[in-house]
């Protein structure tokens, strides 16, 4: 911990950011980098906790007092070799990542939360300055290979689907299809319009053509789908 009572003695900050009439004529970063005192002062602001909620808060498990403390003390190479122990990418989070460790900060119980993310990038971006962030090759490659499946927007996937691929879901979903139908226009919770809407909500594909179980005691024009 920096200080002790640097959440008593500094507030949380708000970056500064480009002119607009700047930002206007290209697509770079809108917010400027923090000077290293404004750092050095928001690092000392995290707290010396009991138990550090952000450390659940983040999803990589990120050691955030470790490097809030030492880039409060201009530690900056020690700084990132903690952020590197958990973070390949801190040059993303740091940009992209909403922040649920700010969430979870104990200070944000009654005061505004550590700037967290900011102090993050302020490592990172000074690690990239010093040049201390070198390729690091693996010294022997495996020769496989990594596919991402399912990438790019779900709506052209769909279109893209071909028909033998919605003739399976439909046989599965077949089953569920009529079990539904049959505890809902049955019981006369739903009208047979109502009850082929839910099911269009919820994406179950209405074409298969599934025999109603019998003695439902309604007419065919009702149990038709």
């Amino acid at each position: 911990m920096g200080k002790a009572t640097g959440f008593l003695e500094f507030k949380r900050s708000k970056p500064q950011s480009r002119p607009i009439d700047e930002r206007l004529r290209d697509w770079r970063e809108v917010y400027l980098l923090d000077p290293v005192q404004g750092v050095r002062e928001q690092g000392a602001r995290c707290m010396d906790c009991g138990i550090p909620f952000c450390h659940q808060g983040c999803p990589l498990g990120n050691l955030i007092p470790d490097w809030n403390d030492l880039a409060s003390r201009d530690q900056w190479r020690e700084a990132i070799d903690r952020l590197h122990a958990t973070n390949n990418f801190p040059e993303w989070t740091g940009r992209l990542c909403p922040a649920p460790c700010e969430g979870s900060c104990v200070l944000g119980i009654n005061d505004d939360p550590v700037a967290i993310k900011r102090i993050e990038l302020s490592i990172i971006e000074r690690a990239f300055l010093e040049g201390w962030i070198v390729p690091r090759p693996p010294a022997r490659r495996t020769g496989k290979a990594v596919a991402v499946l399912h990438g790019g927007d779900e709506h052209a996937h769909r279109d893209g689907e071909d028909r033998g691929q919605e003739e399976r879901k439909t046989k599965r979903n077949a089953p569920l299809y009529a079990k539904l139908r049959q505890r809902t226009i049955h019981h006369g919770l739903l009208t047979t319009q109502s009850f082929n809407q839910r099911m269009r909500e919820l994406q179950i594909l209405l074409e298969c053509e599934s025999t109603p179980p019998n003695g439902l005691g309604r007419s065919d024009q009702t149990n038709k789908v």
